[in-house]
């Protein structure tokens, strides 16, 4: 919480996971850890870039969670754009997904039923 603007807003894989402000931000972690006995994430490649006061992030992660008795395994990317304010960078934005199952490598679209 401590590196995440007052003004962030991200997106996560679930259909209502969309947060605005870091009160929202605070509710989706609280969930996130309440529904999950144990959670780790591991940062893969990735690219990092700026200019000025303004930075941005992309790279691949690996979520790994023990849910309900349950082992999750979830291979994703962030993208994130951090602010620098009052010398400290935090994150304004982050967006978590998932590549689409149904699209095989190579393809631009799903397989059609």
């Amino acid at each position: 919480m401590a590196t995440a603007d007052e003004d962030f807003f991200g997106y996560g894989t679930g259909p209502d996971e969309e947060v605005y402000g870091k009160k929202q931000l605070r509710a989706q972690v609280e969930r996130d850890l309440s529904q999950s006995d144990r959670i780790s994430m591991r940062l893969g490649p990735s690219h990092v870039s700026g200019k000025g006061d303004v930075a941005w992030y992309a790279g691949s992660c690996t979520v790994e969670a023990t849910a309900s008795g349950q082992d999750i395994r979830m291979e994703g990317r962030i993208t994130a754009v951090l602010k620098k304010e009052r010398g400290r960078w935090l994150i304004a934005m982050c967006h978590f997904s998932m590549p689409f199952g149904e699209q095989e490598a190579g393809q631009s679209w799903p397989q059609a039923e």
